[in-house]
């Protein structure tokens, strides 16, 4: 029961497809993938030919897959043809369109928090000093997230088949704007909101959050809505509900900071990742902390 669309259109009747996406969606992409055949085959032959090859060339592949996935998923959302159950075709006639206005707020929504935590993921990675080279910072590639999940957001919004539906929709994705404006604002001081995870919101009752935005998914899901915005709001679900939030990596140990460090860092191959430690202990840092 799984097919090729969403639960916005129901069954695509015949005729000939139309193109989804704007042309700059798909040049793009077509651009993106034979540079990404073309790194590796030019990396291979320089480096058979003179015995060195472009350097980076695999890194900036690697970090390649991630524009393709997301200008895909854009172009995927624009011609609905995500994975998702057609279980709503199985439906009386009369409730088709609530049901599938349902799995299109649902999907705003899920893609709208997503841009939030995408915007403050990129604002807690550029401030590292990881680059690529041609001294390109690995973190402007993430740019791509925010704007790939804003524009899936604005389309599910687009696509619901009412008018309420629709404004609906649209109103959950300007909700979450003044809380990303907020966060730009933030790194020059001037951040007017704040968005509360999950144990502050609820004083630390997260089932009351949890269980039924959990049964809300599982419906949107039976529904049609489209798989990966269902795990996607699952993800979303459980980390709102840590005490740490969207922060994408871990406080550095107090007991594995030593006092004569302002940081501490832990070695990830090929790359370092940096984190400020909260406090400072004598104990020192351990083989994976220097």
């Amino acid at each position: 029961m799984l097919q090729e669309r969403t639960a916005a259109e129901g069954p695509r009747g015949g005729g000939e497809e139309q193109p989804g996406g704007t042309r700059v969606e798909r040049w793009l992409l077509v651009a993106i993938v034979l540079t990404m055949v073309l790194l590796p085959t030019l990396e291979a032959v320089l480096r058979r030919a003179v015995g060195e090859g472009v350097p980076d060339a695999i890194p900036y592949t690697t970090h390649l897959t991630l524009w393709v996935g997301f200008v895909g998923a854009m172009l995927a959302t624009a011609t609905e043809r995500h994975l998702a159950l057609s279980t709503v075709d199985l439906l009386p006639h009369r409730l088709r369109t609530a049901a599938r206005s349902y799995g299109h707020l649902v999907a705003a929504l899920v893609m709208a928090v997503l841009a939030y935590a995408s915007v403050k993921m990129i604002l807690a990675d550029r401030t590292r000093i990881d680059t690529l080279a041609g001294g390109v910072p690995e973190w402007w590639f993430e740019t791509i997230m925010p704007v790939g999940f804003a524009v899936m957001a604005v389309r599910s919004a687009a696509k619901a088949p009412t008018l309420r539906a629709r404004i609906a929709a649209y109103l959950l994705c300007a909700a979450v704007v003044p809380f990303i404006a907020s966060e730009i604002l933030a790194t020059r001081g001037h951040g007017f909101l704040t968005g509360p995870d999950g144990p502050s919101l609820l004083r630390g009752h997260t089932a009351a959050l949890g269980w039924p935005a959990s049964l809300a998914l599982f419906v949107a899901f039976l529904l049609g809505t489209p798989v990966f915005v269902v795990m996607a709001g699952y993800a979303v679900l459980r980390c709102r509900q840590r005490p740490s939030g969207w922060s994408s990596s871990p406080p550095c140990p107090p007991s594995r900071c030593s006092p004569s460090r302002a940081t501490c860092s832990r070695k990830v191959a090929p790359r370092r990742a940096w984190c400020a430690p909260r406090s400072r202990s004598s104990g020192g840092c351990p083989a994976d902390w220097r």
